[in-house]
């Protein structure tokens, strides 16, 4: 899994969240991770997906969160190919909990995404998020398998989510009758994930688009082009970002901050 920062800039900040992904959008910047439940569940998920950084304890396929912290984050990253990894070892015991990020970034938006489709995650997310105030819960929205997206939208009333049905959805009967003006339900108080190949066929794409979207509470993401399978990957390059209209105004989902902060400044 690649960073948007390297790891030894998160290290320098003394961060606890020091492996994810730092996504732009218009209004502000928005934290998102991969999130895994750890066998205790202590203070939430753990915001991380542990097979792409390094090995889970002998024996065990849902680690504890003690488990989890003996871990090394900095196990997986390299810069080059593989040829060599220059953080492995610094970053043992530092793997967060979601509880600790939320508390180390108290301004920020932040997007999970809910890595298996065992919907008994998405009611022990619900549980945590439950526990937290209005406010603080307003800036937390999450993606991932119908069953735990299900469940978790279920759960906790008002939260912006998406899975693939509920995408498709949206996206599909946008592109049917969003001509008409009128909003399918699917679209509504969601995320909605844009393959950047799918954008030119949504009604008023880019900007009627987008404010169609906020007008019934959803946060759209331009991401990567879309050929079946799996989620869509990040705009992660710039083949990728020039396919954006000019004065494009909504979310853009990466892997590459630095690269797409810096296209962005390019073109004004």
């Amino acid at each position: 899994m690649k960073t948007a920062h390297e790891l030894k800039r998160y290290l320098s900040q003394k961060s606890r969240f020091l492996h994810g992904k730092i996504q732009i959008s218009a209004r502000d910047d928005i934290l998102t991770f991969a999130a895994f439940e750890s066998q205790d569940f202590r203070d939430g998920m753990t915001p991380s997906h542990y097979l792409s950084i390094g090995k889970a304890p002998a024996g065990s396929a849902n680690p504890t969160s003690l488990g989890l912290k003996k871990l090394d984050i900095g196990y997986g990253y390299t810069a080059d190919g593989g040829r060599t990894y220059p953080f492995r070892g610094s970053g043992v015991g530092m793997m967060p909990t979601l509880a600790e990020v939320l508390e180390a970034f108290p301004d920020r938006l932040f997007l999970i995404n809910v890595k298996s489709n065992d919907p008994d995650e998405g009611s022990k997310l619900a549980t945590f998020l439950n526990a937290l105030s209005p406010e603080r819960r307003a800036a937390v929205m999450a993606y991932g398998g119908d069953r735990p997206i299900a469940a978790l939208r279920t759960a906790v009333p008002g939260l912006k989510t998406m899975s693939r049905a509920s995408l498709k959805g949206c996206l599909l009967r946008y592109i049917a009758y969003g001509w008409t003006a009128a909003m399918p339900d699917e679209c509504r108080s969601t995320v909605v994930l844009v393959p950047i190949n799918v954008a030119p066929w949504l009604w008023g794409w880019p900007d009627r688009f987008l404010n169609r979207m906020d007008s019934v509470g959803s946060t759209a993401f331009v991401v990567g082009p879309y050929h079946g399978g799996d989620f869509s990957t990040g705009m992660d390059s710039v083949e990728k970002l020039s396919r954006l209209p000019e004065n494009y105004s909504g979310g853009i989902l990466t892997n590459e901050i630095e690269m797409v902060a810096a296209w962005l400044r390019s073109r004004k």
